[in-house]
């Protein structure tokens, strides 16, 4: 009796013993495990966030690969993912399992990669499941989280492609479930994720908020500006007002020569034009397309008038508007040429053609060589400012306008030019000379020249001031030389 007590006393501690073993043995591996999930969740969440990978997934092949951190590797290398190698030129030896394409598991010794710490570990896990390897770039690709729908079909798509371990992928997603890492991790992520996109919806709402301000500011501105600019339009209108007697005065060359215009008597004629002292034009004797002669002018309310003479001698000086005048219209030539220096009136250089309604002054210049070169020229219809004016530069550089010599009946120009004769070029005139010229005149036939495809070159142009202005062209032949008008020319 008392030998079964006491065997029956043995069992239950015995029994005790073994319950409170496993016991503790299992709190203490479960200890184990979790708290590796703990220490390594903030890092595998960040890391799996940039490479936008599942973090359960990177969870469950850190602790399969590492048995929870208690493997030598990861303890001495911080090397989760059994990653062979170096990094940054460190590594460790270590024999490790592989298994040959029968399924059939062997012992090698290798080098792995050791890292300075966890999150070294994690990261390089993650640029080789998002970047692959040389010559496979998507290789992993299956477990990217924009390709697969969930953290077990990562897990599938990884475990095919990652290890030679058959089971490599089963274990994997048996270590989600029964971690639930899922729900753990990636819905930590999620949270995160909408975090972010809630701070920077804050932030994109700050800046509307800030730039609606500095919108309203800049409106409030820009209504003040216009106000300010409002009262200076208004000062500015008060001072012109107040001024609006005022005039603007411009001595002009004395003896630029005008005409009164046909309608002269429309406009009032004054003695003074600040006062703006009337006069009569019958008292005058004035009368249309009469010369006077202009020295002065000014602008008085946005008109402009002009002081007159009635002769270079006298001395009675009135006022008129612009519009009583009648100013010369040059009719201008663009095309280069050269001309002697005798042919112009040298004495004379004006910066506009006199008898125009430009402001008329008087250039100083000097002219010292014998031939000047040009692209412009003007024909004046009238005889009392010169027919023919020059546009050239004086000795300075500057450029002023010179009238022909007044001396000269006719002025020549070199001038080339290829020019195209008309259908009925054979009536006009053909001759030795420019018609009316100071020489003999003899007539040739238009045989003569034979023109090639209706066309001739020109080597000088004659303006005959003595015959309205006329333009006679010398045509070079074959060393002949042949004078003829415009009305050869289309």
């Amino acid at each position: 009796m008392k030998k079964d007590i006491k065997l029956w006393i043995f069992c239950v501690l015995m029994t005790f013993l073994m319950v409170g073993s496993w016991c503790f043995g299992s709190t203490a591996r479960a200890s184990v495990q979790q708290d590796f999930i703990n220490q390594l969740s903030p890092d595998v969440v960040n890391v799996a966030h940039k490479y936008n990978l599942y973090p359960s997934v990177m969870m469950a092949q850190a602790a399969l690969e590492s048995g929870f951190g208690q493997s030598a590797l990861s303890q001495e290398a911080n090397n989760y993912f059994g990653v062979k190698g170096s990094y940054n030129g460190q590594y460790v030896t270590m024999p490790t399992l592989e298994y040959n394409q029968q399924g059939q598991p062997y012992y090698i010794d290798s080098d792995f990669r050791k890292y300075p710490n966890p999150e070294a570990s994690l990261e390089d896990n993650a640029q080789l499941i998002r970047n692959g390897v040389y010559g496979d770039p998507t290789i992993y690709s299956g477990a990217w989280r924009e390709n697969a729908n969930d953290s077990i079909s990562a897990a599938n798509a990884l475990g095919s492609r990652y290890a030679t371990d058959p089971n490599y992928a089963t274990d994997l997603v048996s270590l989600i479930q029964q971690y639930n890492l899922n729900t753990l991790l990636d819905n930590t992520w999620k949270r995160l994720h909408i975090v972010k996109l809630k701070k920077k919806v804050t932030a994109y709402f700050n800046k509307i908020k800030h730039f609606k301000k500095q919108y309203s500011q800049y409106v409030n501105g820009l209504r003040r500006h216009s106000n300010n600019v409002k009262k200076v339009a208004e000062n500015k209108q008060k001072i012109a007002s107040s001024h609006s007697q005022l005039v603007k005065y411009a001595r002009l060359y004395r003896n630029d020569q005008v005409t009164l215009s046909k309608n002269y008597r429309e406009y009032s004629i004054y003695d003074h034009l600040n006062r703006m002292d009337l006069d009569n034009w019958e008292r005058l004797s004035a009368s249309a397309n009469r010369p006077v002669y202009t020295d002065m002018m000014g602008v008085k309310n946005g008109h402009h008038y002009y002081r007159i003479r009635f002769s270079r001698s006298r001395k009675d000086m009135y006022w008129v508007r612009a519009d009583a005048l009648s100013f010369v219209k040059p009719i201008y030539y663009h095309h280069p040429y050269q001309i002697a220096a005798h042919e112009m009136d040298l004495h004379r250089a004006y910066n506009a053609i006199l008898g125009t309604s430009n402001m008329i002054k008087r250039i100083p210049s000097r002219f010292s060589k014998p031939v000047y070169s040009s692209n412009l020229f003007a024909i004046v219809p009238n005889n009392y400012t010169g027919h023919v004016w020059y546009h050239i530069k004086n000795d300075t550089g500057r450029p002023v306008w010179l009238a022909g010599n007044p001396e000269h009946g006719t002025q020549y120009l070199n001038y080339h030019e290829t020019k195209e004769l008309n259908p009925n070029y054979t009536q006009a005139k053909l001759s030795n000379h420019a018609a009316d010229a100071d020489y003999h005149d003899r007539y040739y036939s238009w045989s003569r020249v034979k023109p090639q495809n209706n066309q001739v070159n020109v080597d000088r142009l004659a303006i005959n001031t003595r015959n309205n202005d006329s333009f006679w062209y010398r045509i070079n032949n074959q060393h002949h030389t042949y004078w003829t008008n415009l009305a050869a020319f289309q």
